[in-house]
């Protein structure tokens, strides 16, 4: 939210406000908003954006349902070891066998790993 894109021409708050109505389901703040008093600001906004009516209520109850949900499946696969999906399982033995067979984006000749050498 705090990049200048969104900051310098909503605000964090309106921009968050935005952000939720059109679809997206959680906040991310950091750097220097990172503290309570920016938490607050937002919950604020958002339970202002319901009362006006400019932010429905149900979009806010789906998009903090979709978190909890999201926190859930976390934990249970953390509990299990398996905090990574098969997607990621997946990119990661696709990039070892790219890396073993040398293909991939072009490196330099010479470049160890590149399975070229300089003759």
């Amino acid at each position: 939210m705090e990049m200048q894109a969104v900051a310098a021409t909503y605000g964090i708050e309106r921009g968050s406000v935005l952000a939720i109505a059109a679809g997206a389901d959680a906040i991310c703040v950091g750097g220097g908003l990172c503290d309570e008093d920016t938490v607050l600001q937002l919950r604020d906004a958002l339970v202002n954006a319901v009362r006006t009516g400019e932010l429905p209520e149900e979009r806010l109850a789906d998009a903090a349902a979709r978190v909890r949900a999201l926190a859930a499946w976390t934990q249970a696969h953390r509990a299990r070891g398996l905090w990574r999906c098969r997607a990621w399982h997946h990119r990661r033995d696709r990039a070892r066998r790219r890396h073993r067979t040398g293909g991939g984006p072009p490196r330099p000749e010479g470049d160890p790993g590149s399975g070229r050498t300089r003759r």
